[in-house]
């Protein structure tokens, strides 16, 4: 540590001077320790630094203003940060006085951005210390009781800390994640599942991360079901079952042979009736919308006509429920592909005729035809009974010659 730095310490440690000569204090210290391990320690192993740290912060927040008090809290803030980085052991001896001086910030700072930046560097810090917080029943309390999923969740849009956070608790406690959903608001919700979406495609699923996503992803459903079916005034937004979708449809597109977690995770979802159920139910309701005409004010009605898709442009892609119809259809012939328990209830719950009235054209699920084909070719491949139901679909429209070809029946794709 150099002079100056050791000047601020002394000055930090005294309380001496006024607040503007403490925080320039805090400023030199903050900036000397960044990444240099020896000026961290010595910080963090001067009696006294870190709880005056925390009570300074505490006391500032009783009565918290605009301009040079936001100033004071964000500094120290950063210099907390700072000086417990990869200091693990620390991290857990301080947990305590970082919970309380993290618990009063985030009271107090509800309309300061900064600040609110930087006591989710603090979080961050202590969720990669901690690992599985459920082993740290204090800390998992604390996350808890002071609704900090949702926290993390509302601020991840425009916090790098908080949405380090939060990847750090879905990496090891996805199970507090899990739990803080049903509190969760739609747009907490559908941001947790685009956290989830971009979470799978870079680092992979594990068992319980899978299975908690089709958890919530039938819970989801089922409000979706019981408020088109009861014709509820105002729809359930989509937007984080969509999500969902995509991520279930990617998890259940792996092979038998693959080997690894990914091939046990689809087998799992696969082997799940429940699953094929609520998703042949969606897409019955959706397709019950498209019949249903009427304004199409509903946010599942389909966007067929060339003038409407031209007059709409932008906004088609826009809905909530893009993409939705054809993620439904996509996700039927996962479950189906080589799997003749499912083949048998998708046909018993008239999954083949549906499939192919949902072929129409819909600007809201491209390339709806392809998707079709390939759940109906899922849902029949080997399966005689299916072959035979498809066999007396009464042909209307345009004919799709792969499926033709592959069962020597005459099978067409209405279209609208």
């Amino acid at each position: 540590m150099d002079n100056e730095a050791r000047t601020a310490l002394e000055v930090l440690l005294e309380g001496a001077g006024d607040d503007n000569r403490r925080t320039d204090a805090v400023r030199v210290l903050r900036n000397a320790c960044a990444g240099a391990k020896s000026v961290q320690e010595e910080i963090l192993l001067s009696a006294g630094v870190v709880s005056k740290l925390c009570r300074e912060i505490e006391k500032k927040c009783e009565g918290l203003k605009r301009g040079e008090d936001l100033v004071y809290v964000r500094c120290r803030l950063q210099l907390l940060h700072n000086a417990y980085v990869n200091q693990e052991t620390m991290l857990a001896r301080d947990k305590g006085l970082l919970m309380g001086v993290s618990r009063t910030v985030l009271s107090a700072v509800k309309e300061d951005a900064k600040a609110r930046d930087f006591a989710c560097s603090v979080l961050l810090l202590m969720v990669r210390a901690l690992g599985n917080v459920d082993e740290s029943e204090d800390f998992a309390a604390f996350l808890e009781e002071n609704r900090l999923p949702q926290f993390l969740l509302r601020e991840a849009p425009s916090s790098d800390f908080a949405l380090l956070a939060l990847t750090a608790l879905l990496k090891n406690n996805p199970g507090m994640l899990f739990r803080s959903w049903p509190d969760l608001s739609s747009d907490e919700g559908a941001s947790l599942a685009s956290l989830l979406k971009e979470y799978q495609a870079t680092s992979g699923f594990t068992l319980e991360l899978a299975l908690g996503t089709l958890e919530r992803f039938k819970r989801l459903a089922d409000g979706i079901l019981v408020a088109v079916a009861g014709k509820s005034k105002e729809e359930p937004d989509p937007t984080e079952l969509v999500r969902l979708l995509d991520i279930i449809c990617e998890l259940t597109s792996y092979t038998e042979g693959e080997g690894g977690e990914e091939e046990e995770v689809a087998h799992r979802l696969r082997g799940d009736g429940s699953l094929l159920v609520d998703t042949v139910h969606l897409l019955k309701m959706m397709n019950d919308v498209a019949k249903g005409g009427g304004d199409n004010s509903s946010v599942y009605s389909p966007v067929t006509k060339v003038a409407e898709i031209v007059e709409k442009g932008a906004e088609v892609e826009a809905s909530p429920a893009f993409g939705m119809k054809c993620a439904l259809v996509r996700l039927v012939g996962n479950l189906c592909w080589s799997h003749r328990g499912n083949q048998d209830a998708a046909r018993e719950m008239e999954a083949i005729p549906l499939l192919l009235e949902c072929s129409r054209i819909d600007a809201k699920n491209p390339f709806m035809t392809q998707w079709a084909v390939f759940a109906v070719r899922n849902l029949c491949e080997g399966n005689e009974e299916s072959k035979a139901v498809l066999a007396g679909v009464d042909p209307k429209g345009e004919q799709v010659n792969s499926l033709q070809e592959e069962f020597g029946h005459k099978i067409s794709i209405a279209k609208k």
